[in-house]
């Protein structure tokens, strides 16, 4: 009989505790959670990307920097005896055109660029590649500008003049058929800013920079930027006269991408 007690104040007591445990934990008709795990917010997930290239002491470099257009090498300059220095181009400017991906490393004048615009057959290179016609990706966001800028700050360093195309009083680099090549489109401002922000740092670094009078840049994608009669003094447009004035252009692309 005593173990028959034993046991029963035993197992009471058990079934006593379990049945408050499970009273208390539904007593408000819910069950009891773990607390939440904290996640931290991504503050900018589609940030654009910049190039970090070397950081030069300013004016640090031989060469210069130079705005104004590329001269228009003549027919069939390729199958000419001294293709190294075609009669028209200086041969120590190194010419910057808008590329893309898959011809930007083309360098070689038996080559196609098999583009469109600077890399087209009206272009300066009449579809063609040269040592010295350096190509600058201007269709999409990808990092491959970074190898680009490098080389131009090494050109620089050798002392050589780096002429970036204006065509009409335009900054031409990505401001023509590029434009199309952007989903979403607003990428394009990333690509303008990843632009713009090495061009400042090289112009910095360089011994000179001219910029000829009435140079400007515009939104490609509030204004046409094909349009013949595009200026200055158009809506949408930008200054490009100083260093100073790419400052603002970047403010500016950085407050479009991020809209």
């Amino acid at each position: 009989m005593r173990a028959f007690l034993l046991y029963c104040l035993f197992f009471g007591a058990i079934l006593g505790c379990a049945s408050k445990r499970s009273s208390s934990s539904i007593a408000d008709g819910s069950q009891p959670t773990r607390p939440p795990i904290p996640v931290k917010p991504n503050p900018n997930p589609t940030a654009c990307k910049l190039l970090q290239l070397p950081v030069r002491a300013p004016q640090s470099f031989l060469g210069s920097v130079k705005l104004g257009g590329i001269p228009q090498l003549a027919p069939n300059w390729w199958k000419l005896a001294d293709v190294d220095f075609p009669v028209g181009w200086d041969p120590n400017t190194v010419y910057l055109w808008g590329a893309n991906n898959g011809n930007y490393k083309n360098f070689s004048p038996q080559h196609l660029l098999a583009g469109g615009g600077m890399a087209g057959e009206n272009g300066p290179t009449r579809g063609r590649g040269h040592p010295r016609y350096v190509g600058v990706v201007t269709t999409d966001t990808s990092t491959n500008n970074q190898t680009v800028f490098e080389q131009v700050q090494e050109k620089l360093a050798e002392g050589k003049t780096i002429l970036v195309p204006i065509a009409k009083g335009k900054f031409a680099l990505g401001t023509g058929l590029a434009l199309k090549w952007f989903q979403p489109e607003k990428d394009w401002y990333c690509n303008q800013l990843q632009l713009f922000t090495a061009l400042q740092q090289v112009m910095e670094e360089a011994h000179a920079v001219e910029i000829p009078l009435h140079v400007f840049w515009a939104d490609c994608l509030k204004t046409d930027c094909t349009s013949p009669g595009l200026s200055n003094a158009s809506p949408h447009t930008l200054p490009l006269q100083s260093i100073g004035d790419i400052s603002v252009i970047k403010e500016y692309l950085k407050h479009a991408f991020d809209q």
